[in-house]
């Protein structure tokens, strides 16, 4: 039976092997495995890789929201350059300050 080039090729590379030494046959696995960790372990290997484009997406992510939370902000910044009524607003309800001559009620949770 006639093997194409391919299949002598790798006819003659098995039989190398199966032929070869021990100590050839060593240095060939510890070889290919080297080449397995530099590709697929390490620093900068396929799953490092992964991994940093994994925490590429949620940096972007959390860019978007910040950009959003800072969009709000300076809406907000802008209401309250635009609207000084807003001010005494805050100053009554969450510091609890009152007018000249006003007197402010506190009553603290429900009576029982």
């Amino acid at each position: 039976m006639r093997l194409n080039a391919l299949g002598e090729w790798c006819g003659r590379k098995v039989a190398v092997l199966r032929s070869g030494s021990p100590a050839k046959r060593f240095l060939l696995l510890a070889a290919a495995l080297g080449l397995a960790w530099m590709v697929f372990g390490g620093s900068h290997g396929f799953f490092a890789l992964v991994s940093l484009q994994r925490q590429k997406w949620r940096l972007q992510s959390e860019i978007q929201d910040l950009g959003r939370q800072n969009l709000a902000m300076k809406q907000r910044c802008e209401y309250l350059r635009t609207h000084p009524e807003y001010y005494e607003k805050i100053a009554r309800e969450q510091l609890m300050l009152a007018k000249p001559g006003e007197i402010i009620y506190r009553f603290d949770g429900p009576a029982q």
